[in-house]
């Protein structure tokens, strides 16, 4: 396609061995078409013509009658059946900054069934590079837009790092993935930046059920495990399907697991990640906690409190776990007792404070003091018993 535009060009110029070609390569007719300023001549020749006689014709129009025509004359190629193919692809991927990004995303489509997506990819980013993230925005239901997303070349990754574009990004890779095209790839290449972390949030909070959720799930879990200091954000980004990973991390052996080392490990790890389950978090940690975690547990919960009432429910909870376990008159509470005497200084200081501070205003922050007063005596009065 190259040549056949650099081949009009020479022939408009002047050029007589360009002319002479130009006859050889389509017919007199064409050649004249691509000199004159016949512009409905050249619009019906190219519905006519196949081979090297279209990509003069298109390269005719591309040259003589300007963007608007040769959007026209390309759309009408597209939906063509036919169309020689290769030849329309590869004046897309000359002239696709010309093409504007509605009928951009329609070729990529078209090329997808023709499998031709490598040359009209490239013509297709040209044609999106100047479009508004308002227009990104509403491109994003457009399956040729999705595999452009997925194919995430530079233009998709500065789309992944804007706080508006990435959510039509990440909306357009999830919809290719549940079509059949893996996204895997794309993942990775765009993972970075706190938006598009926030775009995939959106995306898995919204496609629970989605087909092949697996694999993203997978695809994250073992970024998550490999990159310790990428798990804040990828948290964020895959909270929605916690259910899966904790699929993935329940099959793998306990000391490869994050947070896997001990009860405490687990408690510190998932508890900083998502504050708002600390008492989720505790019931886990407790499930899998030896008498000896207790003690470090205890200060791991409470250093975890920030004022919310998400973490003031996990003190209550790990306070309430801790009594369970040596109220019982036969209890062996020799084990727990620095846990108990640590927990009746932690519940006692931190209910003070919430008294004192006035959050107490708050009426379940009010219960949440109660709640630790209420733990803090029942420790002491086991400890009593012995």
């Amino acid at each position: 396609m190259d040549d056949a535009d650099e081949l009009v060009a020479r022939a408009r110029a002047g050029d007589g061995d360009a002319r002479r070609a130009l006859v050889e390569r389509g017919s007199l007719r064409l050649a004249r078409l691509a000199l004159g300023g016949d512009a409905e001549g050249r619009r019906r020749v190219v519905r006519e013509v196949r081979g090297p006689a279209l990509a003069i014709a298109l390269a005719a129009i591309a040259a003589a009658d300007g963007d608007a025509a040769l959007h026209d004359a390309i759309d009408g190629a597209i939906r063509d059946a036919r169309s020689d193919a290769p030849v329309v692809a590869a004046c897309i991927a000359r002239h696709g900054a010309r093409l504007g990004p509605e009928l951009a995303c329609d070729a990529v489509e078209w090329a997808a069934r023709q499998d031709l997506l490598a040359p009209v990819i490239a013509g297709a980013t040209a044609a999106l590079a100047g479009a508004s993230e308002e227009t990104i925005a509403q491109l994003a239901w457009r399956s040729g837009f999705g595999l452009v997303c997925g194919h995430a070349g530079p233009l998709v990754a500065g789309w992944a790092a804007s706080p508006i574009a990435s959510r039509a990004v990440a909306r357009a890779v999830f919809d290719l993935h549940a079509r059949g095209r893996s996204c895997i790839d794309a993942l990775d290449a765009l993972w970075g930046s706190e938006a598009w972390a926030d775009a995939l949030a959106a995306e898995t909070a919204q496609h629970a059920g989605m087909s092949h959720r697996a694999s993203i799930a997978a695809w994250g879990w073992r970024r998550f495990c490999a990159a310790p200091g990428e798990r804040a954000l990828l948290y964020r980004a895959f909270r929605p399907w916690r259910d899966a990973w904790f699929e993935l991390l329940r099959a793998m052996p306990a000391a490869e697991r994050p947070g896997g080392g001990s009860a405490i490990a687990h408690l510190q790890l998932w508890g900083e990640l998502d504050r708002e389950r600390l008492s989720a978090t505790v019931e886990e940690a407790a499930r899998l906690a030896t008498p000896g975690d207790w003690l470090a547990m205890i200060d791991v919960a409470f250093d975890l409190v920030d004022g919310s009432l998400a973490t003031l429910a996990g003190a209550c909870r790990i306070a309430a776990e801790l009594t369970q376990r040596i109220r019982p008159r036969d209890a062996d509470r020799a084990p727990y007792a620095a846990a108990a005497q640590r927990l009746i200084e932690r519940a006692s200081a931190l209910a003070g404070q919430l008294r004192t501070s006035g959050a107490v205003l708050d009426p379940i922050a009010s219960h949440r003091a109660d709640d630790l007063e209420l733990e803090a005596r029942l420790a002491f009065e086991a400890l009593a018993l012995d």
